[in-house]
Parts: C-alpha cells; sequence; structure tokens
C-alpha cells in the first residue's frame, strides 16, 4: 500500500490522537535587528505580554503556567478538535499510533473482596508473556501490600518505564506466588474480537485504527475463511478513529483495483489524493458494516469510501460527524498544539464534517415514515441533500457523518440500565466468574461450548436472582426485580462470564445473540436487502 500522508503523517480522529511527526516553527532570524515573528504584528503583542508580566507585575509570575492558559484559551477559540497538548499525552498518543498503549505489564484489575483481580490481560504484554491468568489476585507491589488499596493506586505502581522491574506478590487458587516481570510495551489491539455469527457470516470487530489494524484483521479474517465464511459483519461502532493510513490500508482489502478513497483539500495546500492499489483479502463476498454515533473520523472514511463504491450495506445509526484534518505542531519545550489544517472529502465529493458540532442523529425528524426494513431511502428527504455514488445509487448527504442504508434505532431498556446503574450486573458476573472458574473450565472444553449450553442458561439466570435481591435487600435500593431475567440481561451476564474464563470472543458470541443490529446484519443478507439496494 502506497504510504499515504507520507510528507506528514497526518492523522484523522476524534480522540487525544496526535503524529508521531511533528513540526516545530522557529524564528526567522535573517533581519540583524530582531527576528521576524511567524505570527507577525499578532505574535509580537503576545511576546510582549509575557515579558511585561514577568518584568513588572506586582508579584512573581509562573509565566509557563500562564502560557499554557494562553494556548488553551486560544486554541479553545477556533473549533473543538484544536487543542493544546502536553509533552506527556503527545509522547502517549505517538506509542499509540504505533499501536501501543502503555509502559507496564497489560493487566486491569477489578475490586473483589478487598483485593485487586486480574479481569483483562493483553495479549503480547508481559503479563500475558510470563503467564498471568485472569482471576489471579495482586496482593502486593515491590513488597508493599496493597489489599484493600484503590485500583488506579494499584495499576500506578505496576506501571513503569519500559525495561524496568516490577515484583508482585500475587494468589491462585488460595496459594501465594512472588513473581518479577520486566516492563515492557503494552500492545493497543485494534481488532476487538472475532468470531463466526452462522457457518457462512462471520463477525471482526474494530475498536480503534492504528498500525496493527491491518495485519490484525488480515490474522482474523484468515482464521475465518479457514472456518467457512463467505460473506462478513464488520463492527465500527463505538470506533472513534485513528490513523488515516489504517483506514485507506483497510478499504484496500475489499476494493478490487486502483480506486479513489478521500482526497483532501485546504486553503493552503493543494489538493491530495489517496488510492487503494493492492489485492485485498476481502474483494468478493457480501459484507455489512456496522456503525453509530460514535463511529468517526477514520471509521468514517472507511465507511464510506465503502459505500461510495457501492461495496458494501452500512446499518446503524448515523456517524459521529468529522472530517478535518490536525496536525499537531511542536511549541519549543516538547508541548504542542494540534490545529485544524484541512478537510477531507470522500470518493463522491462528501465532507462528512458535521458543521455544528453537535453529534446529533439528524434523521430524527423524518424517521417517523421509516418503513419496517429501515430503509432509509424511502424517507421523505428533500432531494438537495441527496448524492449519487461512484456507480450512481442515490445516498444521503445528510448534516454530518454518514447516513445509514437501513436504520436500526438504539435500543433503550431502562430494566436493565435501572439494573446496571445500581451495580447489579458486572460485580456479579465477576463474583460468579470468580467462585465458578474452576468447574466451568472443567464442564466446557472451550468458549464455543459454553456458548452453545443452554442449561447454564438457568444456572447463571437463578445465581444472579439471588444476588441481585440480597444486595437490593442490604442497600435499600427501591428496584423491584422480575421474576425471570430477560435474555439480553442473560447474554449480557453470560458473556462477561466467558469473557473471564475464556476470551473476548466469547463474550461477543453470546452478547450478538439479541443485538437487534446483529440480527438485522443477519436478516440483510438473506432477505434481497443487497439487490434492494444494487450491490449484487
Amino acid at each position: 500500500m502506497t504510504n499515504y500522508f507520507s510528507r506528514l503523517g497526518l492523522l484523522l480522529l476524534v480522540t487525544l490522537l496526535w503524529n508521531s511527526e511533528l513540526i516545530a516553527q522557529e524564528a526567522d532570524t535573517t533581519t540583524a535587528e530582531e527576528p521576524t515573528y511567524y505570527g507577525g504584528a499578532a505574535g509580537k503583542k503576545l511576546d510582549w505580554a509575557m515579558f511585561y508580566l514577568h518584568k513588572h507585575y506586582v508579584d512573581s509570575t509562573d509565566n509557563n503556567r500562564l502560557a499554557e492558559i494562553a494556548l488553551r484559551s486560544m486554541l479553545k477559540e477556533l473549533d473543538p478538535f484544536s487543542y493544546y497538548q502536553t509533552k506527556e499525552a503527545l509522547d502517549k498518543q505517538q506509542k499509540a499510533d504505533e499501536g501501543i498503549q502503555e509502559e507496564g505489564i497489560g493487566v486491569s484489575l477489578y475490586p473483589l473482596a478487598g483485593k485487586a483481580m486480574i479481569i483483562d490481560i493483553v495479549k503480547g504484554g508481559a503479563a500475558d508473556e510470563i503467564g498471568l491468568k485472569k482471576g489471579d489476585f495482586i496482593v502486593a507491589v515491590n513488597g508493599t501490600s496493597v489489599v484493600g488499596a484503590r485500583m488506579d493506586t494499584i495499576a500506578n505502581r505496576i506501571k513503569g518505564p519500559d525495561s524496568t522491574i516490577v515484583n508482585l506478590t500475587y494468589e491462585r487458587n488460595n496459594t501465594s506466588k512472588n513473581l518479577s516481570i520486566q516492563r515492557g510495551p503494552v500492545p493497543l489491539h485494534s481488532v476487538t474480537a472475532y468470531h463466526k455469527l452462522t457457518n457462512t457470516v462471520g463477525y471482526i470487530k474494530i475498536g480503534t485504527f492504528n498500525f496493527l489494524t491491518v495485519p490484525e484483521f488480515q490474522e482474523a479474517l484468515k482464521a475465518l475463511k479457514n472456518q467457512g465464511i463467505k460473506d462478513l459483519v464488520l463492527d465500527l461502532r463505538h470506533n472513534l478513529g485513528g490513523v488515516v493510513d489504517a483506514s485507506v490500508g483497510l478499504a484496500d482489502e475489499f476494493l478490487t483495483g486502483k480506486k479513489l478513497i478521500i482526497f483532501t483539500h485546504s486553503h493552503n495546500s493543494e489538493r491530495e489524493e489517496y488510492y487503494t492499489e493492492k489485492e485485498g483479502g476481502f474483494e468478493e463476498g457480501k459484507l455489512v458494516i456496522l456503525m453509530n454515533q460514535y463511529t468517526a473520523s477514520a471509521s468514517e472514511i472507511f465507511t464510506a469510501a465503502m459505500q461510495d463504491w457501492d461495496r458494501a450495506l452500512v446499518i446503524g445509526q448515523s456517524s459521529y460527524g468529522k472530517g478535518l484534518i490536525q496536525q499537531s505542531y511542536l511549541l519549543g519545550d516538547g508541548s504542542g498544539m494540534r490545529i485544524t489544517i484541512g478537510r477531507y472529502y470522500t470518493a463522491s465529493g462528501r465532507n462528512i464534517q458535521d458543521p455544528h458540532y453537535k453529534n446529533t442523529e439528524w434523521l430524527t425528524p423524518y424517521l417517523k415514515d421509516l418503513p419496517a426494513n429501515g430503509y432509509t431511502t424511502a424517507l421523505p428527504i428533500p432531494e438537495n441533500k441527496l448524492y449519487n455514488t461512484r456507480n450512481g445509487r442515490k445516498l444521503f448527504t445528510n448534516q454530518g457523518g454518514i447516513t445509514p442504508d437501513i436504520y436500526v434505532a438504539p435500543k433503550v431498556d431502562t430494566y436493565y440500565s435501572q439494573l446496571n446503574n445500581a451495580g447489579l450486573l458486572f460485580p456479579f458476573a465477576m463474583n460468579y466468574a470468580n467462585l465458578n472458574r474452576s468447574d466451568l473450565q472443567r464442564r466446557f472444553s472451550s468458549g464455543d461450548a459454553y456458548e452453545a449450553d443452554i442449561a447454564v442458561n438457568q444456572e447463571i439466570s437463578d445465581a444472579f436472582l439471588d444476588y441481585a435481591q440480597t444486595e437490593i435487600n442490604r442497600k435499600g435500593y427501591a428496584i423491584q426485580l422480575q421474576p425471570t431475567v430477560p435474555q439480553n440481561m442473560l447474554n449480557s451476564l453470560k458473556g462477561w462470564i466467558g469473557a473471564q474464563v475464556w476470551d473476548n470472543n466469547t463474550y461477543y458470541g453470546i452478547f450478538n445473540q439479541t443485538d437487534p443490529v446483529i440480527i438485522r446484519a443477519l436478516e440483510s443478507l438473506e432477505d434481497g436487502a443487497f439487490q434492494d439496494f444494487g450491490l449484487e
């Protein structure tokens, strides 16, 4: 794949994401008398202000702090994506772009019975390599007990610079052991999970776009192809973006030949175009993309390309609406400022930036006319909001973001929210997994076997009702439990437990069974939707 954006390493993100290539501005000192300020008279004004405050203010001043305040305030006046960056944030994001989330050992902790239970271990991190497991309890760090300590306190003690040593005392099966671990880079994986939805349909969830996205996707796709899948559901919900190169590279896995993905434009630079040009791993077979209002930036670039080239059916809600390009510039002391420097446009010429920065569902006024099949093409939307795909299909330009081909409303479950907000769901799952881990591993040979078993559903349901009622009585909650656990709630509980005993693939394999967007995606592969939208 072409090294897109190689000149500036441009990144399009919604979260705190920066480039690994940063640009420092220096004063032009060609004039002997005084430097020429790139900021002109305005730059001189700020310089004089700092000088006078330092030299003449009645009390001593912290000019570094004042400069940061001025920069934050100034950039806040521009747009939500331009802001001041500390050196630490820049360093952290440079690692994130490279697929590194932090330096440490790669564990997530949860408080249980006054101790820190490991509930997640990052594959490829130091903890994974040395053999720590989910369900282990960390009870001391560097010889100091952490029983009863806050989870963030324990996590901060475990983290540290690359190649340094942390000494842990942990408990497994009521046996205490000591362990010395060399800290190192903790991978920030892009592919969250993958599994089969049916015998012929695969599912891949991508959580972020970074330099691991394409190789991890290729690995997941290969595994699913080996299991016989023909069609694919790609889940980009809650994917806030990342490295643009990764989104263009992923598009290359689905599009044939040389095709335009995006082009950029600003008043300070010429138009630049970015293309796919290599053979991809899934150029045939039906593709469904799932998105919601938190599908943003690089995710939108990829989704728009698939839609513009009539390669995928898009299902869910309208996306976030971020079509701006940011670049980071160093300020001389390691800190930086991230500013918007241009706009990107899809292959069909759409700029999907929400002009109001509101991230709202613009389809809302029209949804009363939505047909039962969810086809947004049936909505009475004005002609001036229509545009053509590269093959002439009509889609909507909307008011920012990407409009799905098939709209599925976000599910609202007040009973689920009530119990979840009361802290009854996830804590139960962690307790149940801790108490029944060995028994579940003995009974089921794999997460797939656990997922398929129905008898364990009733066991989890009965245990949850007993646990929840006990907690409600103990804490005095005004909650009336339903006599049976709803299926979507049971799937969440069973999935969380499965993730503790096995992995995230087990969680999504169970959770997706009652996900209305997943259900609609599977229907669309069989009910003629692809033909209706001219995708076959």
